[in-house]
């Protein structure tokens, strides 16, 4: 029960008022706090819908990296941003290696030269290990997010443990 009461005051309180009146250490949990929440609400919220509508209109690097710069100066350096666009950098990536087996296996079928085979083949193994190297980051990603998550109940726990003193 203690711990749905920590995790309703987390959803409650995105962001802890702070006062002249609290201790340093109080303070600082929740300057942490509030700092952690209002960087992942921007994230959710903002670069990683922008991010993705940028990958999904272009497949040049020069494009996307300016648009990335746009990002970063419209709402500021962002710890998860540089992750999520390496992540959508790699799903890119895989989805043109797709397109290319189909285009590839396509001509296949129309003719039997063997080079289109090794192409395919090749294409096939780059897939994979981009797919592999793609669920890494996502599950790198989603690791990261999760201990952001139990940092904030942690910190909250923490003001409310000074709190009850």
């Amino acid at each position: 029960m203690r711990i749905l009461k920590s995790y309703q005051f987390f959803l409650e309180e995105a962001e802890i008022a702070i006062t002249t009146s609290d201790r340093p250490d109080e303070k600082a949990a929740k300057e942490t706090h509030n700092k952690i929440s209002k960087e992942l609400d921007v994230f959710t919220e903002n670069i990683k819908p922008e991010i993705d509508k940028l990958y999904s209109a272009t497949n040049n690097d020069k494009e996307i990296k300016v648009g990335l710069d746009k990002i970063t100066k419209k709402y500021g350096i962002n710890a998860f941003m540089s992750e999520y666009a390496t992540v959508s950098r790699l799903k890119r990536e895989i989805l043109d290696l797709q397109n290319k087996i189909l285009g590839i296996n396509k001509e296949k079928t129309l003719t039997k030269d063997p080079s289109a085979q090794k192409t395919v083949s090749d294409s096939t193994v780059e897939l994979k290990k981009k797919q592999a190297d793609l669920l890494k980051r996502e599950q790198e990603m989603k690791i990261k997010m999760d201990q952001i998550k139990r940092d904030l109940l942690n910190s909250v726990k923490k003001i409310q443990d000074i709190r009850r003193k």
